[in-house]
Formats: structure tokens, C-alpha cells, sequence
């Protein structure tokens, strides 16, 4: 700070030295300078002190600016320094050099000086009147401090209706600045800032809560429609400061013949990276899809007459044929017949589970797959004491597990766990038995959709473009053929 203040400072005080040593020799310069021109002695003996007076004022000001403004207030806002503060000391200062200048120089009476002021002011105060209203609103802001540089706010301004959301850039004299989401900078009246409600994002803690709402038909059990619309909102969380402490809530709001109203709470850190617009799409985004993998729509507005049975509006899991709409999501049974999915389908159980329940285990025997319909999973890998290494995936509604051990037996290859609760049909040896006694062809079609899927686990290119990796797929088909013909004792003719 102190080299700051000497670079500052040098040139100014030079001068004021330059300037004090002629003010010393002023009778000599001034009748020199009057020989030439008779006017000039009188401006030299009023020039030199006012330029000296100017000259002190600027000294202080630096000083003023350095030490106060950019090393306390500094420390004191937790940021740049608001530029009003700057402004207004220039203004104090220099409005009292002007003062003792005409006090000491010209030698007049601050009574007259005065009066002048005040009626100048009164004229002054009505014609600008708005204009002292944002003044002193800026001023009331640095002294209240509702918001600083740097804070995410959202605001009414003027008569519209229209909500501004942004970052406040700067705070001056008579207006604020707002960088908006729409990367444009708002230029707004201190006074119009003064005369709504601002909501700080940034105090006192940077996370924020926000919130959407979805309506559900009011058929559907509320336990299940919670549990569906928080392992949607999980399945986004922990990225790009999407955060999932504090955790995500799922309330009901309102409930009337049109449906069921649910708020959906969760917390981010705001345009940090992601702006809330973006945030509440990625959640809208991923209720919308579990709700649809669980065969719900969402309510609206409706009148109807009907002189027929009226429509499903939700699959019934209870009959084949809700069943067999979820099955069909399971691109790993398209080489199925239609038959042998209604098959499929009437065999598959229905199993819940709760929050935290490990599903299946690593390195555990058993033969079932599992189909997930609603609630979120993750997938851990665990070491050889027993105690999980890391998190590799997880799983929601729509996604399927377990093939492996079903079709050829093989241990887990790793643990599911819940991460919210959520229902689950399972798929056993006996189901599939009959589908390879009806057609033991279909072995090798299945296999080589098992291996599409393992494939493309490690490599996602192979089930975008399954003829370049076809050796590849037919390799691991033919190993896993093998393994299912030993499972299920199918035996083939030789053709």
C-alpha cells in the first residue's frame, strides 16, 4: 500500500512544491509578469493559491481513496467499493477546497455565499427532484446494504409485472446496474429499486432454494407420487452445484378437482454455474420421465362425456396388459413375439423396497433380473473388506439390472442400493424356461442383445453402430449362447 500511495502521490506533491515556492515569490512574478501585460499580475496572484488549494484537494482525495476505499472499504464490503462512495468523497472535498479558496482568496463572506446556495438548492430541488431521489436513495443503500457488487437479486421494477433476475454489477449516484441471465445489462433508478421488494440470493449464504410444481391426477396413492418426484429430482442433483444437502422436499400444495398439486423444493447454488431457469428444467425434465416410466401422466384441466368404457388414464399393474407396456421399454426383449412378452409379462412380480435397502449384493448367486418402475438406485462396487469403493452409476425407472445372473448364472457383478424408496418387477428362471422350451432359437437373438448391452457399457459406439463391432458382438454372443444353453438345458439340433 505504501508504494501505491507514493506512485500516487509523487506528481501531486511536486507540484504543490513547485506551486508553494512561486506562491513564496509571488510580488516578484506578478510585476514581472505585469511589464508585459498589465492584467497579468492580478491573475497570477489569484491563480497561484487557487492552484494550490486545487492542488491540496487532490492530495487528499488520493489519499482518501487508497487508504479508505480501496483498503478498508474494501475489507468492509467484501468487494469492489461502491463507486457512490468514491464520488461522494471527491465531492466533499473539493466542495470545501472551492469554499476556503473563495473564503481566503477572493477574500468574501460565506453569509452571502451561503444564501446563494440555499436559494440556488430550492430552485435546484424542484426541478431535479428525481434525480435527489436516487441520490439519496444510492446513498441509503450503502448505508442499509439490501444488496452489493456481486450479489444475484430479483426484483420488480416499475410498473410491470415482469420479474428482473441478475447480478448486481454497480451501485452509483443514481441508478443500479443488473448484468440479467439474458447477459443484458438493466440499468435501474436507485428510487424504483427503493419502492418494491428485492430478494437477495446471495445473503446470507449463497445456496438457494428453489421451487416448481407439478399436478398429478388425484387417483394417484400421494406416498407413490412422492416417491417418484424425489428420485426424479435426485437423478439431477450433484451436478453443476445442483446440490442434494440440504435435501430435496416433495410437499403437497393444493389439491381440487382437477388434481393433486405437488411443490417440488430443492437447492442450488444460483449462477453458479447454472441459472434457476436452467436448474428447474433439469428437474421438470426428469420428474416428467420417471412419472412417464411409471405410467403417469400429468393432470390438467378436462370435461368429458363418454358413451363407451372409459379410456385407461394410468397403467394398471395389476393386469397383463400394464405389464406388458412396461416390458415393452426393455429394448432387451424386442426379439421376443408378442406372445411370448404376454407371457413374459404375466409371470413378472412386483416388489417395493425402501430407501437404503441393498437390492442385490455383489458377488451373491441367485438368478433373477430386475426391471426398475419407479425410484432411484445406485450402483457400488465393493472391495474385498466388504465395504464399498465407489459409486459407478445409477439406475431410474425405465433402466434394467441383472441379466446376467438370470440368463447364464454368473455371480453379481456388483451391489444395487436404494437411494429413495421405489417398486421394482423381478423376472426368475421359471419365466424364461418356458420361452426357451417354446423356442430354443430365440437363445442366440438374446444373447446377442446381452451383448450389445455389455458391450456398450465400456464402449457407447457399439450400440450406435452395432455392424462395425459385429465380430465383437458375435464373439461375446456365442460365449454367452453357451452359458444360457448350460443354464436352461436347451439342447439345438445341428442344421
Amino acid at each position: 500500500m505504501i508504494f501505491r500511495i507514493f506512485n500516487s502521490l509523487l506528481l501531486p506533491v511536486l507540484l504543490l512544491g513547485v506551486l508553494i515556492v512561486l506562491q513564496i515569490n509571488i510580488e516578484s512574478i506578478s510585476n514581472r509578469a505585469g511589464e508585459f501585460l498589465p492584467w497579468m499580475s492580478e491573475v497570477v496572484f489569484y491563480a497561484l493559491p487557487i492552484c494550490i488549494g486545487l492542488c491540496i484537494a487532490t492530495i487528499l482525495q488520493r489519499l482518501v481513496t487508497i487508504i479508505a476505499w480501496d483498503n478498508w472499504a474494501r475489507k468492509r464490503f467484501g468487494g469492489p467499493t461502491p463507486r457512490i462512495l468514491r464520488d461522494l468523497s471527491w465531492l466533499v472535498i473539493h466542495t470545501l477546497a472551492i469554499v476556503l479558496i473563495v473564503t481566503i482568496v477572493f477574500q468574501q463572506s460565506l453569509t452571502g455565499l451561503l444564501a446563494l446556495s440555499s436559494l440556488s438548492g430550492l430552485v435546484l430541488g424542484f426541478a431535479l427532484q428525481n434525480v435527489i431521489l436516487d441520490i439519496f436513495t444510492g446513498i441509503a443503500v450503502h448505508m442499509d446494504q439490501p444488496y452489493r457488487i456481486g450479489d444475484l437479486i430479483k426484483a420488480h421494477v416499475g410498473h410491470s409485472s415482469e420479474e428482473v433476475v441478475g447480478k448486481v454489477m454497480e451501485v452509483s449516484w443514481r441508478t443500479t446496474r443488473i448484468l440479467t441471465e439474458e447477459n443484458k445489462l438493466l440499468v435501474v433508478p436507485n428510487s424504483a429499486l427503493a419502492a418494491t421488494v428485492v430478494m437477495n440470493y446471495s445473503t446470507p449464504t449463497l445456496p438457494a432454494r428453489f421451487s416448481t410444481h407439478l399436478s398429478l391426477d388425484t387417483a394417484i396413492p400421494v406416498e407413490r407420487a412422492r416417491r417418484i418426484l424425489l428420485a426424479g429430482t435426485l437423478a439431477v442433483l450433484n451436478k453443476d452445484n445442483m446440490l442434494s444437502d440440504p435435501p430435496p422436499m416433495i410437499l403437497v400444495t393444493k389439491g381440487d378437482g382437477v388434481g393433486i398439486e405437488y411443490e417440488i423444493r430443492f437447492w442450488i447454488h444460483a449462477w453458479a454455474p447454472i441459472s434457476p431457469a436452467i436448474a428447474t428444467d433439469r428437474v421438470l425434465s426428469s420428474c416428467i420421465a420417471h412419472l412417464e416410466q411409471a405410467g403417469i401422466d400429468l393432470t390438467y384441466a378436462r370435461q368429458e362425456l363418454y358413451f363407451e368404457p372409459l379410456p385407461e388414464r394410468h397403467i394398471d399393474l395389476t393386469k397383463d396388459a400394464g405389464r406388458r407396456r412396461i416390458l415393452d421399454r426393455v429394448g432387451l426383449f424386442d426379439c421376443l413375439t408378442d406372445d411370448e412378452k404376454n407371457n413374459v409379462a404375466h409371470s413378472m412380480k412386483q416388489q417395493s423396497f425402501k430407501q437404503s435397502d441393498m437390492i442385490i449384493k455383489q458377488g451373491d448367486v441367485d438368478h433373477e433380473m430386475y426391471i426398475v418402475l419407479e425410484g432411484l438406485l445406485e450402483v457400488l462396487l465393493f472391495d474385498d473388506s466388504k465395504k464399498p469403493t465407489r459409486k459407478v452409476g445409477q439406475l431410474q425407472p425405465g433402466d434394467f439390472f441383472g441379466e446376467m445372473s438370470l440368463l447364464t448364472g454368473e455371480p453379481r457383478s456388483a451391489s444395487i442400493r436404494a437411494l429413495t424408496d421405489g417398486v421394482v418387477f423381478v423376472l426368475d428362471q421359471a419365466c424364461m424356461q418356458q420361452v426357451f422350451e417354446s423356442r430354443p432359437a430365440i437363445v442366440d437373438a438374446l444373447s446377442e442383445a446381452v451383448a450389445i448391452r455389455r458391450l456398450a457399457l465400456t464402449d457407447p459406439s457399439v450400440a450406435q453402430s452395432p455392424d462395425a463391432n459385429a465380430s465383437r458382438i458375435h464373439e461375446l454372443g456365442r460365449q454367452i449362447a453357451g452359458k444360457m444353453r448350460r443354464m436352461f438345458h436347451v439342447m439345438f439340433r445341428e442344421n
